[in-house]
């Protein structure tokens, strides 16, 4: 009997990532799954993307045009943020830096099928974009609990439920009520 629990997959998007830098709301979620307890205890496993990794510089410069963040913090955010992303020690795998792995389940969706499927918007075809890439790399995951996308993004929520995933806003959850879910998970 095997008595280790599943691993959590859950993949952030650039808001989440964004989050783990920057206090703003939901940023004590982020910290947390990011510590040893959520690894150790809780057999949660992070990813990201070449999409979210790429995104982050332009996410941060934008809260600085917009008065979100001084440009002294962005220096700070930046300067930090490079031993989290993409490192192999970082505790943040990006997953999509080589061939789509074999699919466990559905088949691999195009932008356009995205776009047309859920009824999205074409003037923002980079967002849909980055959305296809996840979409498909969440599908190539077996041997672990059902995939989840941390994100307070309402539009992409609904297109990572849509397709069958689970999400985490981490805007709407406590800690405590995330390690029950992930409990729940197994």
């Amino acid at each position: 009997m095997n008595t280790l629990p599943a691993t959590k997959l859950l993949f952030l998007d650039t808001n989440a990532l964004v989050k783990r830098f920057v206090d703003e709301p939901g940023h004590d979620v982020i910290m947390w799954l990011f510590s040893n307890n959520a690894v150790l205890e809780f057999s949660v496993h992070l990813m990201t993307s070449t999409n979210v990794r790429d995104e982050f510089g332009r996410t941060i410069a934008k809260m600085v045009a917009g008065r979100q963040i001084s440009e002294g913090e962005a220096r700070g955010v930046m300067a930090r943020s490079r031993g989290y992303i993409g490192l192999e020690n970082s505790g943040l795998r990006i997953v999509d830096t080589g061939p789509l792995p074999g699919f466990q389940r559905g088949d691999d969706t195009s932008l356009e099928e995205l776009i047309k499927k859920h009824d999205l918007h074409e003037c923002d075809r980079t967002d849909c974009a980055i959305m296809t890439s996840i979409v498909n790399y969440l599908r190539c995951f077996g041997g672990g609990s059902l995939p989840h996308v941390v994100t307070s993004d309402k539009d992409f929520s609904k297109v990572v439920k849509r397709e069958g995933f689970g999400k985490i806003n981490p805007e709407k959850i406590t800690i405590d009520e995330l390690k029950e879910y992930l409990i729940s998970l197994g």
